[in-house]
C-alpha cells in the first residue's frame, strides 16, 4: 500500500541515486577543467560594513512597516503563515532596494558584476539543478552523521533535545493552497535570491578581497549557517553554503547558486508537503 512516507522515501532515494551520478560526473569534470574564478568585490571595510548595516536597518524597518499595515488591514497581529510571509517579503524587498543602489554605485566605480561570466539564463539554471543533485549525497550523509553525533552527545549528558528548524514544524500546520503558494514564493524563490546575493555575491566576494579564497568561503558559509539559528542543521547548512559558493566560483554566474539554493528549498517543501514526518 502506498503511503505518504513511502512515496517521499522513494522520491528521496531516486534523487539520491541521481545525485550520486551527478557527483561522479562533477568529480570527473574537475580533473579536466579549471574554474574561471571570481573577481573579489573590492571595497573599504567601513563602506562594506555600512552597506550591511544599511540592509539590516532597512530590513528591520520593512518588517515593522509590514506588521503595521497587516494589523491595519486585517485587524490582527501578524502570525503564521500570512503575517509571517508578509513581513518576510517586505524585508526582502527592502534588502533588494539597498542592494541595487549599492551595486549601482560600485558598478560605476569599479565595474563589479554579479555574473562576470555572463552565462545565459537557461544554461545557468541547468547548471544550478546539476549542482543541487550533485550535492545531495554529501548533504544527506553529512546530515545523518551530524544528527548521530548530536544524539551521542545528548546520551552522554551534553546538551538537550534539538528541534528541527522551526519553519519545518510550521509547514506541517499549513492547511490551504493559498498558504502553500505564499510559502513557496517566500522560502522557495525570494529567500534563495536574497541570500545568494548577500552571502555569496557580496559577503564572500568582499572577504575574498581581504583573505585567502578558502577562508573567505568558510567565513561566509559560517555566517550563513549561524543565521538560521538551528543546531540540528548547522553543519549541513554550512556544507550547503560551501557548495553554493563553489558553484558560484566555478561558473561565474550568480544565477547558478540561486537556482541550486531554490532547488534545495523547494525539494524540502515538497518532501514536507508529502510526508512531514520524514524530516522530523
Amino acid at each position: 500500500m502506498l503511503t505518504p512516507e513511502l512515496i517521499a522515501s522513494v522520491y528521496s532515494l531516486l534523487l539520491l541515486i541521481a545525485g550520486c551520478l551527478c557527483l561522479g560526473l562533477d568529480i570527473q569534470r574537475n580533473w579536466k577543467r579549471k574554474a574561471p574564478g571570481l573577481e573579489p568585490w573590492r571595497s573599504r571595510l567601513f563602506d562594506f560594513a555600512a552597506f550591511f548595516l544599511g540592509m539590516f536597518a532597512v530590513q528591520t524597518a520593512a518588517i515593522g512597516f509590514a506588521a503595521f499595515v497587516f494589523r491595519a488591514v486585517v485587524g490582527e497581529t501578524p502570525d503564521w503563515p500570512y503575517g509571517t510571509v508578509c513581513q518576510a517579503m517586505a524585508s526582502y524587498v527592502g534588502v533588494l532596494i539597498v542592494y541595487a543602489l549599492v551595486l549601482r554605485y560600485y558598478r560605476a566605480q569599479s565595474g563589479v558584476e554579479l555574473s562576470p561570466s555572463r552565462l545565459p539564463a537557461v544554461p545557468a539554471l541547468r547548471a544550478g539543478f546539476f549542482y543541487f543533485l550533485a550535492s545531495l549525497p554529501l548533504l544527506t550523509f553529512t546530515s545523518l552523521g551530524w544528527q548521530q553525533l548530536l544524539h551521542w552527545l545528548r546520551s552522554m549528558g551534553w546538551g538537550s533535545e534539538t528541534p528541527y528548524q522551526p519553519l519545518v514544524k510550521q509547514l506541517t500546520e499549513l492547511n490551504s493552497p493559498a498558504a502553500w503558494v505564499l510559502v513557496v514564493l517566500m522560502a522557495g524563490i525570494a529567500a534563495p535570491v536574497v541570500e545568494e546575493l548577500v552571502f555569496r555575491a557580496a559577503l564572500y566576494r568582499f572577504l575574498k578581497s581581504r583573505v585567502h579564497p578558502l577562508l573567505a568561503l568558510t567565513a561566509s558559509s559560517l555566517f550563513f549557517a549561524l543565521m538560521h539559528l538551528n543546531l540540528l542543521q548547522f553543519v549541513p547548512l554550512f556544507l550547503l553554503a560551501m557548495l553554493l559558493g563553489r558553484a558560484y566560483e566555478r561558473t561565474g554566474s550568480v544565477l547558478v547558486p540561486i537556482c541550486f539554493h531554490a532547488c534545495f528549498n523547494l525539494n524540502t517543501l515538497l518532501v514536507v508537503a508529502i510526508a512531514p514526518q520524514i524530516l522530523q
